[in-house]
C-alpha cells in the first residue's frame, strides 16, 4: 500500500467514525476519544504533512478539523501502528457504523 493510500484510508476511517457517531447521537458533540489525533510530528512528519495537504490545502475531510480554523495534526506520539490495527477492523464493516462497531474499531 502506498503512503498516500494509507493516509487516505485512515482519513476515510475517521470520516466514517465521525459521521456514524453523529448519526447515532444527533446534536451531541463528538467525544475527544473519537477524534482524529494526527501523526507524531517528530517520527511521522511526512504522514502529518500528507494530512495537512489533504485537509488544509485541498480542503477535504473538513469534518476532521472539528471546527478549528487552524487544525493541529500533531499527535505528539507515534500513531501509525494503532491506525493500521484500527483499519484492519474497520475494513470489515460498511461505511455507516453501529455503536458496537465504532467501539471495536477504536479498541483495535
Amino acid at each position: 500500500m502506498t503512503t498516500t493510500k494509507e493516509v487516505l484510508d485512515i482519513l476515510d476511517m475517521y470520516r466514517s467514525i465521525t459521521f456514524s457517531w453523529q448519526r447515532l447521537h444527533e446534536g451531541e458533540e463528538l467525544p475527544e476519544k473519537l477524534k482524529f489525533r494526527g501523526f507524531d510530528g517528530n517520527n511521522e512528519t511526512a504522514l502529518m504533512g500528507y494530512v495537512q495537504y489533504f485537509v488544509i490545502d485541498l480542503e477535504r475531510f473538513d469534518e476532521l478539523t472539528y471546527g478549528k480554523e487552524h487544525p493541529y495534526f500533531n499527535s505528539h506520539c507515534p500513531m501509525l501502528d494503532k491506525y493500521k490495527r484500527m483499519l484492519s477492523v474497520w475494513k470489515q464493516y460498511e461505511f455507516d457504523l453501529t455503536e458496537d462497531q465504532i467501539s471495536s474499531v477504536m479498541e483495535a
